[in-house]
């Protein structure tokens, strides 16, 4: 379920949306209280253990700022923060958090935005963590959301390209957009050089 921490807000709300044929949460100007919050209560966690994190999204625009902000915990026991963002234009990262830029190609397609959260905790700790649980997660405009969803390691699928290792993902039909959507799979990777703010 989603949950809302502004439910009354006129700029998010659930319109139907021809060309994915069905019903998303449009936000769709950036404010202050806008945001869609999972789970509602702080006190509370999602604990859920499955390391790809899927979004169906689109965003609005192209100079439009988007963020996403995730809560994990690591096999240390530690909380992690992984926050990304259409403002950053680097990598930093220290003990307990980590910026990430978004940018997603094709603003104007709604997408499975596939993120790999084992991945991005290892890398975040230079190989000494692992990813243990999702605790939360916040959305902030402007975009129009679907459906999110978490799906188990198994439906990646390796593979080469130019000679480079590659993940794909295999969308499970029942959660896929349906047949004649416009859609399409995006990976999140980081490509970038990281900055390591806790040795400054």
């Amino acid at each position: 379920p989603l949950y809302s921490s502004a439910a009354s807000d006129v700029y998010k709300r659930q319109v139907y949306e021809r060309t994915v044929k069905g019903y998303v949460v449009s936000m769709e100007r950036e404010s202050s209280t806008t945001a869609l919050i999972c789970p509602k209560q702080q006190k509370d966690s999602l604990d859920i253990h499955q390391s790809l994190l899927i979004l169906q999204l689109r965003l609005l625009g192209m100079a439009s700022p988007f963020s996403l902000e995730l809560v994990v915990h690591d096999s240390r026991r530690q909380r992690k923060r992984l926050y990304f963002s259409t403002s950053f234009k680097d990598i930093h990262v220290n003990s307990l958090h980590m910026s990430l830029p978004w940018k997603q190609p094709r603003h104007d397609l709604f997408t499975n935005v596939v993120i790999d959260m084992m991945q991005l905790v290892y890398q975040s700790s230079n190989g000494m963590d692992e990813f243990v649980s999702l605790d939360s997660f916040i959305i902030h405009p402007c975009c129009q959301l679907r459906r999110i969803f978490t799906l188990p390691r198994k439906y990646l699928i390796s593979g080469l390209s130019g000679g480079l290792s590659t993940s794909l993902i295999e969308i499970p039909a029942k959660y896929d957009f349906i047949s004649g959507v416009n859609s399409r799979t995006w990976m999140y990777t980081t490509t970038m050089t990281m900055h390591d703010d806790d040795h400054h």
